[in-house]
């Protein structure tokens, strides 16, 4: 009968939860938590990450490093622009900010709880530069409301930082534990598959971006 030596289990104790984890991960990953009052799904439904890789193709000199004001800019003006493309808005689709405000704003009045309408209501805000405390207030009411999906964690965990960035500094402690206190004891415990010490000093990691960064690059990209 073959022996196994301590270090033989080991390896092999955690070749197996590598394979466990990457297939949790993966499967759940794949999941699509549809929302489907208004015409409006998930974003991580209709809009992939294949999709959002294909438009950022479109951008020469993307920046490198997750988070800087310059790449989640252009993540949010990517993940808009699939938005309009797929539908998502309206049935016609039409690639106006205005109307899609108003159309999400008519979505969240019967459907409080769709968390894609409140998770777009926030990025027209962020790309507009329009009103930061209510873009603050919209991302929150989509991270109470987010579905129990490790991607939607990561991808509103992205985010927040430059949102963030955008309120004055009396609030980011109060907001960044207002969203620390959602992701664990919110509806949707969102924040339940990570470490409770994740968020907060990636949100602080966030927070030092630089905003004068942000505004070249929207003049930049202004058609």
């Amino acid at each position: 009968m073959r022996r196994f030596s301590l270090s033989s289990l080991i390896a092999l104790l955690l070749g197996g939860l590598s394979l466990a984890i990457a297939v949790f991960f993966t499967a759940n990953y794949a999941i699509t938590d549809n929302v489907t009052s208004n015409n409006l799904t998930y974003d991580d439904g209709l809009v992939s990450n294949e999709d959002i890789a294909e438009v950022l193709n479109t951008y020469p000199n993307m920046p490198t490093g997750i988070f800087t004001p310059e790449t989640t800019y252009i993540l949010a003006m990517a993940h808009l622009h699939l938005a309009f493309e797929k539908g998502i808005f309206s049935n016609d689709a039409r690639p106006d900010a205005k109307a899609a405000e108003q159309y999400l704003l008519s979505v969240v009045s019967t459907a409080p709880a769709n968390a894609s309408a409140w998770y777009y209501l926030s990025l027209l805000q962020f790309v507009q530069a329009k009103d930061p405390q209510r873009m603050a207030d919209y991302y929150m009411m989509s991270v109470n409301n987010a579905p129990r999906l490790p991607f939607a964690v990561y991808q509103r965990l992205f985010f927040s930082g430059i949102i963030l960035s955008f309120v004055d500094m009396d609030d980011r402690k109060k907001l960044i534990d207002q969203i620390h206190t959602a992701w664990i004891f919110g509806p949707e415990a969102t924040i339940h598959r990570l470490p409770p010490k994740l968020a907060p000093e990636l949100l602080e990691e966030a927070l030092i971006q630089d905003k004068n960064a942000l505004m070249e690059l929207k003049e930049k990209l202004r058609p």
